[in-house]
C-alpha cells in the first residue's frame, strides 16, 4: 500500500518513485519464495497490490506472472465460492469478513480481466465458477453489515440499488467488457460466423442497456454525482469509462463484420464511425470531470483517454472520406482533445505504460498523413485552470 501511495498518490518525484520501486523489489524478492511454501489471504492481497505497481513501472512480464499466481492462489483458497462454505470462515480475523474475502476474489477477477487490455484473450479466470455475491455498498462493508446482494449473472434491477455499491457495478462493467472482447477476438482469430457474431452483439447490447437503465440516479454520470463520489472518484470514473469502452468495442466489431463481408457502402460505415467519435467525446467529458478533483488519478483512465484520443485523431479523417465533413463534429472534436492530453500527462509522470502510449501518439502525429494537417494544431489548446491538478 505504501508503494502504491508513493507512486500514484504522492508527488511523482524521482525520489518517491525510487522509494516505491525499492519497496516493490523487496516484496517480490521475499514474498514470492514465501508464497511457494504456503500462503494466506493477506499474501494474496499483497500480490494484487504488487501486480499493479509492477505493470505501471514497466515490468510487464513480472506483472503477468504474478497475476497468474493470484488466480491460482484464489482458486486454491476457494475464494470464488466462499459463500458456499460460509460456516468455515466464521472464526477468521474480524478484518477478514465474508465481504472482505469476496472483494479479494473480485479484485483477482478485475486484474485477470483487464491485464492484457482485452487484446490477447489471456484471461485465466472462468467467471462462470464465481459463486459469490456482488460487493455490497461501501458503507455496509465498512460497518461489517454483510447484506445479501445478487449474483453477477442475474439481470440488473432497480430494486437492488440499496444494497449494491460502486464496486459491484464496476464488476458488471468489467464482465461486459470481457464479453465484448471475447466476441471481437473470436471474429478476428477464428472461423468467421456473421450470424453468431451479430447474435452475440445483440445480446451484449441488451445486457449493456440493462446495466445502464437499472442504475440508481446516484450512480449515473453527471457533474453532481461526480462530486458526490469524489472520495471514490477512480472507481466511479472507471465504471463509466468501461461502459463507453464496451460500446466502442461493439462498434469496432460491427466495422470488422462489414469489412469481412466486403461491404463498402458509406451508408453502412459512416454511422458507425460517427458513433465512435461521439463515444470518444463522451470519454473526454468524463475525463475532464475527473481532472477537476484532487483524487489520485487512475492509470487505466489515462489508457482510456489514449483510446479516445486515437479515435478523435483518425476517425474524422476516415469519416470525411465517406460523408459530408459537417457531420464530423469538428468543434466538439477540438474541444475534447485537451482533457485527454492532460490525462495522458498525468499518467505519464507515474506510469511507464502511459509514457509508452504518449510516445506512440507522437509517432502517429509524425506520420506523413498527419504532418501539417489542421488536426495537429488542435493538440495545443489552452488548458483550463480547473484541470491544473496539484
Amino acid at each position: 500500500m505504501v508503494a502504491n501511495a508513493l507512486r500514484f498518490a504522492a508527488e511523482p518525484t524521482q525520489n518517491n518513485l525510487e522509494r516505491s520501486d525499492n519497496i516493490v523489489n523487496g516484496i517480490v524478492a521475499k514474498l514470492v519464495p514465501r508464497v511457494l511454501e504456503g500462503f494466506g489471504v493477506v499474501h494474496l492481497m499483497t500480490l494484487l497490490l504488487t501486480c499493479y505497481c509492477e505493470g505501471q513501472r514497466g515490468r510487464v512480464g513480472s506483472r503477468w506472472l504474478l497475476a497468474a499466481m493470484t488466480v491460482r492462489m484464489m482458486q486454491l483458497m476457494s475464494l470464488q465460492t466462499v459463500d458456499e462454505h460460509a460456516a468455515a470462515v466464521s472464526d477468521l480475523s474480524p478484518l477478514l469478513t465474508h465481504e472482505a474475502l469476496r472483494r479479494v476474489a473480485w479484485s483477482v477477477f478485475f486484474l485477470d480481466s483487464t491485464l492484457d487490455g482485452g487484446r490477447l484473450g489471456s484471461g485465466l479466470v472462468d467467471v462462470s465458477l464465481f459463486h459469490i455475491q456482488l460487493p455490497c455498498t461501501e458503507e455496509s462493508f465498512m460497518g461489517n453489515d454483510n447484506p445479501r446482494t445478487g449474483s453477477i449473472f442475474e439481470s440488473p434491477s432497480e430494486d437492488e440499488g440499496a444494497t449494491l455499491g460502486i464496486s459491484a457495478h464496476l464488476m458488471r462493467a468489467v464482465l461486459l467488457r470481457r464479453r465484448a472482447f471475447d466476441i471481437l477476438l473470436r471474429l478476428r482469430h477464428r472461423n468467421f460466423d456473421a450470424l453468431r457474431t451479430e447474435s452475440d452483439l445483440v445480446a451484449l447490447e441488451l445486457s449493456l442497456t440493462e446495466v445502464t437503465t437499472s442504475l440508481p440516479p446516484r450512480y449515473r454520470f453527471s457533474e453532481d454525482t461526480a462530486y458526490l463520489y469524489r472520495q471514490r472518484m477512480p472507481a466511479f470514473l472507471l465504471f463509466h469509462l468501461l461502459l463507453l469502452k464496451v460500446s466502442i468495442v461493439i462498434n469496432t466489431t460491427r466495422l470488422a463484420l462489414l469489412q469481412k463481408s466486403g461491404a463498402t457502402a458509406s451508408a453502412d460505415i459512416a454511422p458507425l464511425r460517427l458513433e465512435r467519435i461521439k463515444h470518444a467525446i463522451s470519454i473526454s467529458r468524463i475525463v475532464a470531470e475527473g481532472l477537476k478533483h484532487p483524487a489520485p488519478w487512475d492509470m487505466q483512465a489515462s489508457a482510456h483517454a489514449y483510446i479516445a484520443l486515437e479515435i478523435l485523431l483518425f476517425e474524422p479523417r476516415r469519416l470525411t472520406e465517406l460523408h459530408d465533413t459537417e457531420q464530423v463534429l469538428s468543434k466538439d472534436v477540438s474541444t475534447s482533445i485537451a482533457p485527454l492530453l492532460v490525462a495522458l500527462r498525468e499518467g505519464s509522470a507515474r506510469s511507464e505504460i502511459v509514457r509508452l502510449l504518449v510516445r506512440r501518439l507522437i509517432l502517429h502525429l509524425l506520420t506523413p498523413a498527419y504532418r501539417g494537417r489542421p488536426q495537429v494544431t488542435a493538440l495545443r489548446p489552452a488548458v483550463p485552470s480547473e484541470w491544473s491538478r496539484p
